[in-house]
C-alpha cells in the first residue's frame, strides 16, 4: 500500500537539514504509536525477523517539493512552497489498510533539529492504486538503495557498490528473505522463489549518495547508498514486496525508494 501525504507548511521558517529522513522516520513510527501502540512497538524494536535479519516493511520517498533550494555549504535545504508531499509505502494486509490510512489524517509534525525545521500540517492522504506489474519492471531508484557486506574480519559492515562482484547476489538476497519473512508472519502459502529466478540489470548511470543518520547526536552515523535505474525481472509477488517496502536495506529510514519507469 503506497500513501500520498499533502502537507501545508505552517511556519514561516524555511529551512531543514539536507539530512531529514530520520525526522520522517520518528514521525510515522509516532503517527502508528498513536494508533496502535503494540504494532509501532514491535516495528520500532523487533520488526519481522529471520536468522538475524530484521525488516520493518515500510519505507517512505524524499519530500516533493516544488523548487527547493539547497544550501550545500551550510548542509540546509530552503523550502518556499506552501504545499510538500511525501509518499509513504507499508506491506501490510488488506484489512489494515484504511485504518493505517486514516491515522495519518489532519497529522501536525515539526520536521527538522534544533537548529532548523519547518511546522507541517496534512492536508489530504489518498491511497495510490497498486500497479500492474509486468514479469521484466524497470524502476528508478529515487532515494539511495544500500547493500552492505560484512564478513568476520570486519569490524564495520563496508556499503557496496553496484559495480561490486558481491553487489547483486546481496541484493537478489535481501528481495527473497524479506518474501520469505513476509509469507511466515501472513500466514501464506509462499511460492517457491530462488534467485534463478530473478534477473537485475542495472543502469550505467550510478550516483553515490551519503546520508547522516541522528545528526548532531551521539548516535550519528553515516550510510552510503546509490541511486540508479534497474531493470527488474522477477515473479509479480516480488516485484509487488519491491514496491511496497523498497529495496535493498534501511528501507525503514527512506532508502531504497523507487518509482516505475
Amino acid at each position: 500500500m503506497r500513501l500520498e501525504i499533502q502537507f501545508e507548511r505552517i511556519s514561516k521558517n524555511r529551512m531543514i537539514p539536507i539530512d531529514y529522513q530520520y525526522y520522517i522516520s520518528a514521525w510515522v513510527y509516532n503517527v502508528l504509536k498513536q494508533g496502535n501502540k503494540e504494532f509501532s512497538q514491535f516495528l520500532h524494536q523487533l520488526g519481522f525477523s529471520t536468522d538475524n535479519k530484521r525488516f520493518k516493511f515500510f519505507c517512505y520517498s524524499p519530500l516533493i517539493v516544488f523548487r527547493p533550494k539547497l544550501w550545500k555549504e551550510k548542509n540546509l535545504l530552503e523550502i518556499k512552497a506552501k504545499e510538500l508531499k511525501l509518499r509513504v509505502s507499508f506491506q501490510i494486509p488488506d484489512a489494515m489498510q484504511y485504518f493505517v490510512q486514516g491515522l495519518f489524517a489532519g497529522q501536525e509534525f515539526y520536521i527538522g533539529d534544533k537548529f532548523n525545521g519547518i511546522d507541517l500540517k496534512v492536508k489530504s492522504v489518498q491511497c495510490l492504486a497498486q500497479p500492474e506489474f509486468n514479469r521484466i519492471q524497470s524502476y528508478v531508484l529515487t532515494s539511495p538503495t544500500v547493500i552492505s557486506l560484512q564478513t568476520e574480519n570486519d569490524k564495520y559492515a563496508k556499503y557496496l557498490s553496484p559495480t561490486h562482484n558481491e553487489y547483486k547476489r546481496l541484493f537478489i538476497n535481501n528481495l527473497l528473505e524479506k518474501y520469505r519473512v513476509w509469507s511466515n508472519i501472513s500466514n501464506t502459502e509462499p511460492e517457491e522463489i530462488t534467485s534463478d529466478q530473478i534477473i537485475i540489470e542495472f543502469g550505467n548511470e550510478i550516483k553515490l549518495m551519503g546520508k547522516f543518520i541522528k545528526p548532531y547526536t551521539p548516535q550519528c552515523t553515516k550510510i552510503i547508498g546509490y541511486k540508479y535505474k534497474l531493470k527488474l525481472d522477477a515473479p509479480a509477488d516480488i516485484h509487488n514486496l519491491a514496491w511496497n517496502c523498497g529495496f535493498g536495506e534501511k528501507n525503514s529510514q527512506g532508502f531504497g525508494w523507487s518509482e516505475i519507469i
